[in-house]
């Protein structure tokens, strides 16, 4: 049978290793919405897009950040 500090401990480890997963998906995730936005803006800049295109894209990804963010 485990005792509950082994078992309260094994599970802080789990965590403790997950985190770091988590914050470099997180990170990942941002700096690829940061892109996506950059080039989108770019994009808007030069007339390569429409008003219409832009602003759906542009909720896309604000979309997709907020639910990052959220976790």
């Amino acid at each position: 049978m485990v005792s509950t500090g082994s078992a309260a401990s094994g599970a802080a480890a789990a965590s403790a290793v997950d985190v770091p997963a988590v914050e470099r998906e997180v990170q990942n995730g941002l700096d690829g919405l940061k892109d996506k936005l950059f080039r989108l803006e770019l994009r808007r800049q030069a007339g390569t897009i429409s008003e219409e295109d832009y602003a759906r894209e542009r909720a896309r990804t604000e979309q997709i950040l907020r639910e990052l963010v959220r976790g």
